[in-house]
């Protein structure tokens, strides 16, 4: 599970400066709301564990409950994350590198509210040399949980590319870069209020601002880049 644990196999420096740089000041900016959000999202990126809260994401991508026809029965499930690697090394230019992380299932189980995955699937392609992932959401707390699924993404897109190049032959690949991350939201918001176990009411919207601020504040003190 390399990918969850954010390393990158690119030889070239891993183009997550700008999520990474501002990861600190975007959790204080925000406080209680993005804190929290924080640690919810990194468990279903990185844990193997299924809650009546949410299912892992991870899970659903190295082990999704499902087969091919042609497969035995008993099996561990689908590594989605393996087979568009290999598949991305054999064929670069390749249309079929999707994953999903919804099951039509959830929509049966919701053993709570917001037990459906946000995340509902995406697609990778290898075009010009770079390697662009899109990804729909069927809703987003974009407070809470908004920065760390750009930055859960961001890594897994890494990730990807860097195994395809450690099994490839294709020189377009081996020296190919990590390209657009374009999330699709069919729902945004933001919790104007929420009360935390010790009774403390919090602002989403004055938490908003502050992260507003706070990210044309780091826009601002990035050097320009000159033609």
């Amino acid at each position: 599970m390399p990918w969850a644990q954010g390393v990158g196999r690119s030889n070239r420096p891993a183009p997550t400066n700008g999520i990474n740089d501002f990861r600190d000041a975007y959790l204080d900016a925000g406080g209680e709301f993005s804190r929290t959000g924080w640690n919810r999202a990194t468990r279903v990126y990185t844990t193997l564990t299924d809650k009546p809260t949410k299912p892992s994401y991870l899970k659903r991508l190295i082990a999704y409950p499902d087969k091919p026809r042609n497969w035995a029965s008993g099996t561990d499930g689908l590594n989605q994350i393996e087979k568009i690697s290999v598949e991305l090394a054999k064929k670069p230019g390749f249309s079929n590198l999707s994953f999903v992380i919804l099951r039509p299932a959830d929509l049966h189980d919701q053993f709570r509210p917001g037990y459906v995955p946000c995340a509902i699937g995406g697609d990778f392609k290898f075009r010009g040399g770079r390697i662009d992932l899109n990804v729909m959401f069927r809703t987003s707390d974009a407070l809470a949980i908004g920065y760390a699924d750009i930055y859960y993404m961001r890594r897994l897109q890494m990730e990807v590319l860097g195994l395809a190049k450690q099994r490839t032959m294709h020189v377009e690949l081996k020296e190919g870069e990590v390209g657009m991350l374009n999330m699709y939201l069919c729902r945004s918001y933001i919790q104007r209020t929420r009360t935390t176990k010790s009774g403390v009411r919090m602002d989403g919207l004055e938490a908003a601002n502050s992260v507003v601020r706070m990210i044309r504040a780091h826009q601002a003190a990035r050097p320009r880049e000159h033609p």
